[in-house]
């Protein structure tokens, strides 16, 4: 199965095939699938992105 995201005027943004389906699946697997694999290559990728659980190592003035 290939996934594909695309904007409302139909530009292709990403797209991905996933392999070792089940010949059928309901909507509700599909759906859970999608986020997972989503969920997964969000996670692999680095972030340099704030931490918010962080703390500041030096303190802040007034």
């Amino acid at each position: 199965m290939t996934f594909r995201d695309e904007t409302a005027t139909g530009k292709p943004l990403t797209e991905w095939e996933v392999a070792g389906l089940p010949e059928r699946m309901t909507v509700r697997e599909l759906i859970r699938l999608r986020v997972r694999e989503e969920v997964a290559r969000h996670n692999a990728r680095p972030s340099a992105r704030f931490n918010a659980s962080s703390t500041p190592t030096t303190p802040r003035r007034s």
